[in-house]
């Protein structure tokens, strides 16, 4: 909540008026995300992260977002989305574990995994959460089908979706 304003409840309201006025019942949910630059100075911008800069090969500065879509025969309607943001940890340890296969110590000898902090959920548990967020607040909605790049193809994944929206 920032500046006092519940985001997440005025899209919800906004998503409803829209589906209402155009007599919505079913359509497919498409799952993705996409990273937004930004500026050079990013303090004072959350969720901000270094990422690869596809175009260029280099790095940015910028936001990971991962969106829902409902997609039906008339209209396509953005129903969610979320931030994404890596964890410093297992960041740093990537990075040090690069080095260290790179400097051939064996696996034996490097660092463990850290484990999956809670306040930096993966893309995939914020995309689940998102599909289970919609179903929570849209009950009558038919869900037809669940559209998603490869990178949200893992089973487990597949597995937790199908138990939420009943396929």
């Amino acid at each position: 909540r920032h500046a006092g304003i519940a985001w997440d409840r005025l899209l919800q309201c906004s998503v409803e008026s829209v589906m209402k006025a155009h007599g919505l019942a079913s359509g497919t949910l498409v799952i993705d995300d996409t990273e937004k630059r930004r500026s050079k100075k990013t303090t004072r911008i959350w969720g901000v992260s270094k990422m690869l800069d596809k175009t260029t090969s280099g790095f940015m500065f910028g936001q990971n977002i991962v969106l829902l879509l409902l997609v039906t025969p008339s209209i396509t309607v953005p129903v969610g989305f979320k931030f994404y943001r890596p964890d410093p940890e297992q960041t740093r340890w990537a990075a040090q574990e690069k080095k260290l296969k790179k400097n051939g110590v064996l696996k034996k000898d490097r660092p463990a995994k850290p484990q999956n902090r809670s306040e930096f959920p993966t893309k995939l548990i914020i995309a689940l959460r998102l599909v289970e967020q919609f179903k929570q607040e849209h009950p009558a909605i038919q869900v037809k089908a669940i559209l998603a790049d490869a990178a949200y193809g893992a089973a487990s994944f597949m597995d937790a979706l199908c138990d939420t929206i009943q396929i």
